[in-house]
């Protein structure tokens, strides 16, 4: 990858940013008695690598390419190695244990369970660029089949190139039960990576997509089948699952959810030189433009005041019980809130009955997918004649007002909208800033 061929990185983009913020980062990695590493510094390098991406339209890989050969040579003479791109991959000064103390030195990169762990610099670039493409190849082929809208979400929106993680980490070695499993492709010959890391799967990669309606969810099947890096299984699970749910009785809004494994069966050709594995879901969220203008709360004028206690639900036909993890929401101060959520097995999957949101005691709880499309409202395409785009800036002023509102009432509390997110503590620092600064919201 670090060999891509034609220009130089500079004749690019401007990487100067990067270089400077990445080589500060290293001289805090390369001081063997540093522990503390702070989150503004790989935060402020996300930043900047977002910046420089704008100069990469449709050229994700190349983007990867690039970041490879920049890190490397700011780190050279810091990390010499045969193979530079797997060492800055498996960085193992950000996982190193301190003498003496059980502990690591950066512990959001080796963090206890469940917690998941930070990606390094370059594997986030990488992990990032490899979504970014993939997503691409999926708009062109979906684009062509229908008018429909799409929202980015989950953590390549707002944790790109800094949460996005691979799947490699304490995977260099095949199961013994299952030594030719291509969830676990080794590494090439003569790398030492570190096995101490927690394995987990990589980030998965949340996409919205509003349908004009349920009918045209066939037409969607047939367009993801051609997608690079998906099998015909996995494809003909989805079209059982689209059939299942299509034969259900409508009892009030809901939605379709499906998890398809990208790269489970093939190597990614961006990784192929290295031998590392690039399995991850893209967890997809199909809404009827009806059901989707539910969620945005299009029938509400303002969130009201007036009553302490509302919600409302619609129905979710996932393919798994989420482990039976109860229905997690937080309120703009930061408080959690945990609901019984029921999931009622049916055919190829379960129905859960899940909050769009709630309001209790005064305090108003964005749902899961309402957490799907905040903070950052990232909608990628909108082919609708009438655009859906209008009906969700409706819903951004709609959550303004009512965090205003919910400020005038508790003028000595902190509230945010960022931290009305349950995933808030992994959103890159530059994206929370500008959530409460109102640069996105």
């Amino acid at each position: 990858m670090i060999e891509a061929a034609g220009a130089e990185p500079h004749d690019r983009a401007d990487w100067r940013l990067v270089e400077g913020v990445y080589r500060q980062f290293c001289r805090i990695l390369n001081d063997h008695d540093s522990t503390y590493l702070p989150d503004t510094i790989p935060g402020f390098l996300a930043e900047a690598l977002s910046r420089v991406s704008s100069c990469y339209p449709g050229g994700d890989v190349q983007l990867a390419h690039d970041a490879g050969r920049i890190f490397a040579t700011v780190d050279q003479d810091a990390l010499p190695a045969a193979d530079p791109i797997l060492r800055l991959y498996f960085d193992e000064r950000l996982i190193t244990p301190v003498p003496g103390t059980g502990g690591v030195r950066f512990t959001a990169y080796n963090p206890p369970v469940p917690q998941r762990r930070r990606a390094t610099p370059l594997e986030a670039s990488i992990e990032t660029s490899r979504r970014l493409r993939d997503l691409h190849e999926l708009q062109v082929l979906v684009r062509e089949r229908m008018k429909c809208a799409a929202i980015l979400g989950g953590s390549v929106g707002y944790g790109r190139y800094m949460n996005v993680c691979g799947a490699n980490w304490g995977k260099t070695h095949p199961p013994e039960d299952d030594p030719l499993s291509l969830s676990y492709v080794p590494l090439l010959p003569g790398v030492d990576v570190a096995g101490n890391v927690t394995p987990q799967a990589g980030s998965d990669m949340d996409l919205v997509l509003v349908l004009r309606d349920y009918d045209e969810i066939d037409s969607l099947a047939e367009g993801l089948s051609h997608l690079s890096g998906v099998v015909g299984k996995d494809i003909a699970d989805l079209r059982r699952r689209i059939t299942a749910f299509q034969g259900q009785a409508r009892d009030g809004p809901r939605m379709f959810s499906h998890k398809l494994p990208f790269w489970s069966e093939q190597i990614d050709p961006l990784l192929t030189p290295f031998g590392l594995i690039g399995q991850y879901i893209l967890s997809l969220h199909i809404f009827s433009r009806a059901d989707f203008e539910y969620l945005l709360l299009a029938d509400l004028t303002v969130l009201p005041f007036d009553v302490e206690d509302l919600r409302r639900h619609m129905w979710d036909f996932r393919p798994d019980p989420a482990n039976n993890r109860a229905d997690e929401q937080r309120s703009f101060a930061g408080s959690d809130l945990r609901l019984e959520r029921s999931f009622d097995p049916v055919d190829h999957g379960f129905q859960a009955q899940t909050a769009v949101f709630v309001i209790q005691q005064g305090r108003y709880h964005p749902g899961m997918y309402q957490n799907l499309i905040l903070p950052q409202l990232d909608v990628r395409w909108d082919d609708f004649p009438d655009p859906l785009t209008r009906r969700i800036q409706a819903f951004r002023w709609k959550i303004v007002e009512r965090l205003r509102g919910e400020r005038g009432r508790s003028p000595h509390e902190r509230l945010r909208l960022s931290m009305s997110h349950t995933r808030s503590e992994v959103f890159a620092p530059h994206v929370a800033r500008a959530v409460d600064e109102g640069r996105i919201i």
